[in-house]
């Protein structure tokens, strides 16, 4: 069996990422232990609280998807700065052959204001005093001190430019959602000039998702509606750009050997 470690920003980005990789038939959600594959049975905290006294509000156990050839571990980091401490952090939690047994690590989270290769440089960036690992940006090799893992990065939205996890799923909404869209972009323009927040583009694109997600999920949250509504589906992956990039990322690593 292949295995594969995503940490990601959020929750919305565990649900979008399920979501693409159950269309590529990692579509077995393991929510029993006894279902887990031995590579990652370290990667679950033994005690609660995690963090030393501290009740923290994010899980660290990871979401595990696997079918017969493949599992996958994505794990919450809650925020950008903490993914590659997260990854590290991880890593030491596992025995030296479950790190060997992992083919491939991908890290994922939003440009906001920079670009992809400018968010990317500051992410792929290891305080090697303390942790022992060493990142090559050039080969984009992870080396432990049992064997070199590929390291991916999908920088939302599309792995280039400026953006988040919103404008993916906004483009998506254009194909599946499209009168939805129109009712979501009237309403928080409108609900702009009472809450002001919403003249920020990043809170106004929030807030769109958020409509279209409540309208099909009715108090839930948005990750809720992205696994379980369209918002990923064939139809989107082949006709929204940013989608298909990730798609073919995540099909480039889960096809690593």
């Amino acid at each position: 069996m292949r295995n594969y470690l995503i940490i990601v920003e959020g929750a919305h980005d565990i649900a979008l990422f399920e979501k693409v990789l159950r269309i590529n038939g990692v579509d077995r959600k393991i929510t029993n232990e006894n279902d887990l594959p031995d590579v990652w049975k370290h990667t679950i905290p033994s005690r609660y609280p995690f963090n030393g006294d501290t009740l923290d509000r994010i899980t660290p156990i990871p979401s595990f998807l696997k079918n017969a050839d493949v599992s996958v571990a994505i794990k919450n980091a809650g925020s950008d700065i903490e993914i590659m401490d997260v990854l590290c952090q991880t890593l030491q939690l596992m025995e030296y052959e479950e790190i060997d047994q992992i083919d491939g690590i991908m890290l994922s989270c939003d440009a906001d204001q920079l670009s992809a290769d400018e968010k990317r440089k500051k992410l792929l960036n290891i305080d090697e005093d303390k942790y022992d690992y060493e990142l090559d940006v050039k080969t984009m090799m992870l080396g432990t001190k049992i064997n070199k893992i590929p390291i991916f990065t999908y920088i939302f939205p599309d792995n280039i430019n400026s953006g988040n996890l919103e404008n993916l799923l906004l483009q998506s909404a254009e194909v599946e959602y499209p009168e939805l869209l129109e009712f979501a972009t009237d309403y928080v323009e409108k609900a702009s000039d009472i809450c002001r927040l919403l003249k920020k583009e990043q809170n106004a694109k929030k807030a769109k998702v958020g409509c279209i997600a409540n309208a099909m999920k009715p108090g839930k949250a948005n990750q809720v509606s992205i696994s379980d509504n369209d918002w990923v589906s064939n139809r989107t992956i082949n006709e929204c750009m940013m989608l298909k990039a990730l798609d073919e990322l995540i099909k480039k690593m889960i096809t690593t050997v």
